[in-house]
């Protein structure tokens, strides 16, 4: 599929524009720097308050153990009767 002039020139001029736009952007080291409400005096009570929270191997398997709060999915009746047609 050959792509005409035009579309090879907006195509062309789209990749300038974006390119200018990423140099032109700052460094993410000088963007604004928002911590997302997680302030480090914050983090400090939460700590103080908690304990050190991190995670081992150990934890994330037993959260990924535990039993769901969702209910199991049940089959549409049609679904299941198509399928064992097609068996």
């Amino acid at each position: 599929m050959a792509l005409s002039f035009q579309t090879v020139r907006l195509l062309f001029s789209l990749t300038a524009a974006t390119l200018s736009a990423a140099l032109a952007s700052p460094a993410p080291s000088s963007l604004s720097q928002d911590d997302g409400g997680f302030t480090p005096s914050w983090v400090s009570q939460q700590e103080h308050q908690l304990g050190t929270l991190q995670s081992t191997e150990q934890t994330r398997r037993e959260i990924q153990e535990m039993p769901s709060d969702r209910p199991p999915v049940e089959d549409d009746d049609e679904e299941s009767e198509r399928r064992e047609q097609n068996l």
